[in-house]
């Protein structure tokens, strides 16, 4: 690729459930003196409040993988203008996504530093960029490793069972977990670890865990809100 000349300043809003993985992108997004992060959010809702509030960033990077409103649905949901700037992100296993190219982003990446910066710069260069390897594997809906059959996450899955599952992934117990989420007793939370394994059709917490790695249900929980 030939050297990158940008005379403009392109601003840049990230949208990521993860304070360690905005912390991440935005150290990693120093070595592009041409880009300026304009917001961050850590959900849906609170993208969508900033950007009434601030200038409409050049660039967007979604994570895939968000609780209740993920990054596909988030970009399916903007302006065909604005998904044209939009570069979708994951830092998780494949799982099942549905066809990337149909909702017309700019690009998809891995969270990884170098690739990050390189989806940008093609970006800037009025190109796509999709990480052919990994983006084949979602297409074909395959995954690294599999728990017993291949699963899908269930679309009842609630956001209270999303945090009480990255609880249990922390190592919480459920007494633990319930000086969490106050509002639920210790015995409520093994009820929910219960439906949980049901839904799922695991046996045991650490098949759970297991389960929720493999399908990127798995969030830095003391990030969750």
């Amino acid at each position: 690729m030939k050297p990158l000349k940008v005379k403009k300043t392109f601003c840049l809003a990230i949208v990521d459930d993860s304070l360690s993985d905005q912390k991440y992108l935005t150290e990693w997004l120093r070595e592009l003196p041409f880009v300026k992060i304009e917001f961050t959010a850590f959900n849906a809702s609170e993208f969508f409040a900033k950007l009434k509030l601030h200038t409409c960033p050049d660039i967007f990077l979604i994570d895939l993988y968000m609780p209740l409103v993920n990054g596909i649905e988030l970009i399916s949901s903007l302006d065909p203008n604005l998904k044209r700037k939009c570069i979708l992100m994951s830092g998780g296993y494949p799982g099942r996504s549905g066809n990337l190219k149909d909702i017309g982003i700019a690009g998809f990446s891995e969270k990884k530093n170098n690739e990050i910066v390189l989806a940008i710069k093609h970006l800037v260069r009025g190109e796509k960029y999709f990480n052919e390897k990994r983006f084949n594997l979602m297409e074909k809906k395959i995954s690294v490793e599999k728990l017993n059959d291949e699963q899908e996450i269930p679309p009842s899955m609630s956001y209270n069972e999303i945090r009480i599952l990255n609880y249990l992934a922390s190592g919480l117990s459920y007494k633990e977990i319930s000086l969490q989420i106050s509002i639920y007793s210790d015995r409520t939370i093994e009820t929910y670890a219960q439906q949980l394994r049901k839904k799922v059709n695991v046996k045991n917490n650490s098949q759970l865990v297991k389960w929720a790695c493999l399908n990127g249900v798995i969030y830095s929980y003391d990030d969750l809100i």
